[in-house]
């Protein structure tokens, strides 16, 4: 059996208002730096279309939060959250798949894609302990775990 909780550190609403704020500020850093080289009109043109972005990007990246998974056998139990709404999934490890995937934006991203019978489910971005060293840790878990499993599955068929 295996287990990772993660606690979620802040709810999507605050992330979300966070990111907004962020960057609101960066948009105006934005604008007062090319209305000085430039003119105003592009500045205030290049900035709303940089926070239209940016807050696009951080409403997808923010969306997701997983907070347990649980393999036990041959099961995988999933518990996440979309926005504020808590999501519970459970089926055959064969029926989840894991990958580290990586996003470019302003710099290399990284996050886990968690793919439901051959559909992407979701994609656990960087938030609280989801990181990078977190992500490799658990796909080395996983793998693990996973190819146990199936030993112990082949073995019961063949019994």
């Amino acid at each position: 059996m295996y287990e990772l909780k993660i606690e979620e550190p802040i709810a999507y609403k605050e992330r979300k208002n966070r990111n907004y704020r962020f960057n609101l500020i960066i948009g105006f850093c934005f604008c007062l730096l090319v209305g000085i080289l430039s003119k105003w009109i592009y500045a205030i043109f290049m900035s709303v279309f940089f926070i239209v972005v940016q807050n696009f990007k951080s409403d997808r990246w923010d969306k997701f939060f997983i907070l347990n998974i649980n393999i036990d056998n041959e099961n995988l139990h999933l518990i996440y959250k979309k926005e504020d709404e808590r999501i519970e999934l459970e089926g055959l490890l064969s029926d989840f798949k894991f990958k580290k995937e990586t996003a470019f934006s302003k710099v290399r991203t990284v996050y886990l894609a968690v793919y439901f019978k051959d559909r992407l489910l979701l994609k656990q971005f960087r938030i609280g302990d989801w990181n990078e060293n977190k992500i490799d840790e658990f796909l080395d878990d996983y793998k693990t775990y996973a190819l146990a499993s199936i030993d112990l599955f082949d073995n019961k068929k063949r019994q």
